[in-house]
């Protein structure tokens, strides 16, 4: 399973999880926490696939994750029982006018 991140607003308090599974539709929803906090949250996505003349794509997950705290480390968990994989990100300082602000493509 392939996970990938991406902002998911224009200030920098969402973050949008994408993940493929190849054989079974899945679960579309993340569960995810801050760091300092024991309380996990759930956000729902949708799920679709698309097919092109033979090709049949996996199921194709997108989950927004909104109202995060600036500068604040998160643990996120995608994935079934059998197959739940973590991982972390962090989010940028709130923006200002003396805040350097990079983002990354890659």
């Amino acid at each position: 399973m392939k996970v990938h991140i991406t902002q998911g607003d224009l200030v920098g308090r969402a973050v949008i999880v994408s993940w493929v599974t190849e054989d079974e539709s899945g679960s579309n929803a993340v569960r995810y926490w801050s760091e300092n906090s024991k309380h996990k949250k759930l956000a729902k996505g949708k799920t679709v696939t698309y097919r092109y003349f033979n090709y049949t794509s996996g199921f194709i997950h997108h989950t927004t994750i909104k109202n995060l705290k600036y500068n604040t480390k998160y643990y996120y968990e995608v994935g079934l029982e059998h197959t739940t994989r973590q991982f972390w990100f962090t989010t940028p300082p709130e923006i200002g006018p003396d805040v350097p602000y990079t983002f990354g493509v890659m």
